[in-house]
């Protein structure tokens, strides 16, 4: 999935195949991108690149965090071939590629390393760091449609931890953004996923519509990127892309040295560690969500 910065307009392609070969198409290539609701952002003709079976569009640059379906359609030989993609407006990266360039003489090298293998390698790193940590270092977007109500408590219980800008709030078909707008909603200081609507909404607890699940599309994540987070991040994505040179066969668990004995090595999902590599293990299991543990 690509990832677009907020407020930033960017050029996204695809290359249509005929097994391994490139093709291209009969005539225009039609693109509709859609957002997580469903409602269609736009509908255009993409740009014939000078390549072989490559097509582009502009995303336009958009305010609200949101994933997009993009649809690309043309007729191949006669035949309807249509193609999905999926794009997904963040509120921020963990280093720009600039930063990347700089953190290892070897990424100079443009051929070698394109803009688009250091992007691959940053959304990797991303994800990994993210789904370990079980929050978001960025803002980031979600939308759920069967939110938890607790009207003993009058709280929110949300799927993703950290939710701080709602874009949108309904039950029952009912808009319920003024909540929101009006500062009725507080992120609850003992639980990265609760949300306290305060006693003065009651409506929101009507007895007829307490029992309708909330819809809701949310921001969650924290607002910029910590520094040790950041810096493990540099490193981990220059793994991804150079590789870890080691005499030691991947697979090895353990190793016998001499006058010492058997030595237990760093393996991901062994003994606590996570990515195989202490230093960066140690930081993640310091910002890592989990039963109320990690950095607030």
């Amino acid at each position: 999935m690509e990832r677009v910065l907020r407020n930033t307009a960017a050029t996204v392609s695809v290359t249509f195949y005929n097994g391994t070969d490139a093709v291209e198409a009969d005539g225009a290539v039609t693109v509709i991108a859609k957002k997580a609701d469903g409602s269609t952002l736009f509908s255009t003709t993409a740009t014939n690149s000078p390549s072989v079976g490559v097509y582009s569009v502009v995303i336009p640059s958009q305010t609200n965090l949101n994933y997009l379906i993009l649809t690309w359609t043309g007729s191949f030989t006669g035949t309807p071939v249509s193609i999905e993609t999926q794009v997904e407006i963040v509120g921020g990266f963990y280093f720009s590629i600039g930063e990347l360039r700089a953190y290892e003489d070897a990424f100079a090298n443009l051929t070698r390393f394109p803009d688009s293998a250091l992007a691959d390698a940053r959304n990797q790193v991303e994800s990994e760091f993210e789904d370990i940590c079980h929050r978001a270092f960025v803002p980031r977007y979600w939308r759920e449609d069967s939110i938890e109500i607790d009207p003993d408590e009058y709280m929110l219980w949300m799927e993703k931890p950290e939710a701080n800008v709602f874009t949108s709030l309904a039950q029952n078909n009912q808009n319920l953004m003024t909540y929101y707008t009006s500062g009725y909603l507080i992120r609850d200081k003992n639980s990265p996923r609760g949300i306290h609507v305060i006693n003065t909404a009651v409506n929101l607890f009507n007895y007829d519509t307490m029992y309708y699940p909330i819809s809701a599309e949310y921001e969650y994540g924290l607002k910029q990127v910590p520094i040790p987070i950041k810096n493990k991040a540099l490193k981990r994505a220059k793994q991804f892309l150079l590789g870890l040179k080691s005499t030691i066969d991947e697979r090895a668990t353990t190793m016998l040295l001499p006058d010492i004995g058997t030595v237990n090595l760093a393996t991901p999902g062994e003994r606590g560690s996570e990515t195989g590599v202490p230093d960066i293990d140690v930081v993640l299991r310091r910002y890592t969500l989990d039963g109320g543990a990690g950095v607030y």
